[in-house]
Protein backbone atom coordinates (compact mmCIF):
# COMPACT_ATOMS: atom_id res chain seq x y z
CA UNK A 1 0.00 0.00 0.00
CA UNK A 2 1.51 3.11 -1.19
CA UNK A 3 1.74 6.37 1.45
CA UNK A 4 -1.14 8.37 1.30
CA UNK A 5 -0.27 12.21 2.26
CA UNK A 6 -2.86 12.74 5.20
CA UNK A 7 -4.93 15.88 4.36
CA UNK A 8 -3.93 19.12 7.22
CA UNK A 9 -6.62 20.65 8.35
CA UNK A 10 -4.71 23.90 8.80
CA UNK A 11 -3.95 25.71 5.52
CA UNK A 12 -0.25 25.38 5.23
CA UNK A 13 1.56 26.52 2.42
CA UNK A 14 4.02 24.20 1.12
CA UNK A 15 7.25 25.50 3.08
CA UNK A 16 4.98 25.47 6.59
CA UNK A 17 3.94 22.03 5.86
CA UNK A 18 8.07 21.22 5.28
CA UNK A 19 9.09 22.94 8.46
CA UNK A 20 5.90 21.15 10.18
CA UNK A 21 7.17 17.70 8.86
CA UNK A 22 10.52 17.84 9.93
CA UNK A 23 10.23 20.14 13.64
CA UNK A 24 6.75 18.90 14.05
CA UNK A 25 5.36 22.68 14.20
CA UNK A 26 5.18 25.61 12.58
CA UNK A 27 5.47 29.20 13.00
CA UNK A 28 2.18 31.10 11.62
CA UNK A 29 2.76 35.14 11.51
CA UNK A 30 0.05 37.30 12.96
CA UNK A 31 -2.36 34.08 14.01
CA UNK A 32 -2.23 35.36 17.80
CA UNK A 33 -1.16 39.26 18.87
CA UNK A 34 1.72 39.46 21.11
CA UNK A 35 -0.94 40.79 24.03
CA UNK A 36 -2.84 37.36 23.40
CA UNK A 37 0.31 36.34 23.92
CA UNK A 38 0.60 37.68 27.26
CA UNK A 39 -2.65 37.25 28.45
CA UNK A 40 -2.50 33.63 28.01
CA UNK A 41 0.78 33.26 29.75
CA UNK A 42 -0.44 34.64 32.78
CA UNK A 43 -3.54 32.97 32.54
CA UNK A 44 -1.65 29.97 32.28
CA UNK A 45 0.61 31.19 34.81
CA UNK A 46 -2.03 31.72 37.07
CA UNK A 47 -3.92 28.36 37.09
CA UNK A 48 -1.07 26.74 37.49
CA UNK A 49 0.11 28.44 40.68
CA UNK A 50 -3.85 28.05 41.83
CA UNK A 51 -3.78 24.28 41.18
CA UNK A 52 -0.87 22.78 40.29
CA UNK A 53 -1.25 20.72 43.95
CA UNK A 54 -4.11 18.85 42.63
CA UNK A 55 -2.42 17.37 39.92
CA UNK A 56 -0.37 13.85 40.05
CA UNK A 57 2.87 13.51 38.32
CA UNK A 58 1.47 12.07 34.97
CA UNK A 59 -0.41 15.26 34.29
CA UNK A 60 2.24 17.77 35.51
CA UNK A 61 5.85 17.43 35.23
CA UNK A 62 8.51 20.03 36.37
CA UNK A 63 12.33 20.81 36.03
CA UNK A 64 14.75 21.96 38.27
CA UNK A 65 16.46 24.78 37.15
CA UNK A 66 20.33 26.48 37.81
CA UNK A 67 18.96 28.21 40.45
CA UNK A 68 17.17 25.16 42.54
CA UNK A 69 13.72 26.39 41.69
CA UNK A 70 10.83 24.16 40.19
CA UNK A 71 9.90 25.42 36.39
CA UNK A 72 7.15 23.45 35.03
CA UNK A 73 8.21 21.35 32.05
CA UNK A 74 5.12 20.16 31.05
CA UNK A 75 1.16 20.40 31.77
CA UNK A 76 -1.09 17.92 30.75
CA UNK A 77 -4.09 18.86 32.00
CA UNK A 78 -4.51 22.49 30.17
CA UNK A 79 -7.89 21.99 29.10
CA UNK A 80 -9.25 22.06 32.61
CA UNK A 81 -8.61 26.12 32.32
CA UNK A 82 -11.89 27.17 30.83
CA UNK A 83 -9.99 30.19 29.57
CA UNK A 84 -7.62 28.74 27.79
CA UNK A 85 -10.32 26.47 26.87
CA UNK A 86 -12.51 28.66 25.46
CA UNK A 87 -9.43 30.14 23.70
CA UNK A 88 -8.54 27.20 21.87
CA UNK A 89 -11.94 26.69 20.71
CA UNK A 90 -11.72 30.03 18.86
CA UNK A 91 -12.37 29.19 14.68
CA UNK A 92 -9.20 30.34 13.55
CA UNK A 93 -7.23 27.32 15.70
CA UNK A 94 -10.15 24.64 14.32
Amino acid sequence: MPFEKKKSFLLLNNKEEIDYLKNGCVKIPKLISKTQVDSIKRTINKFLNQNNKNYDKKNINFLTNNKNQKVVHSFHKLSDSSKIRKFGMQKKFL
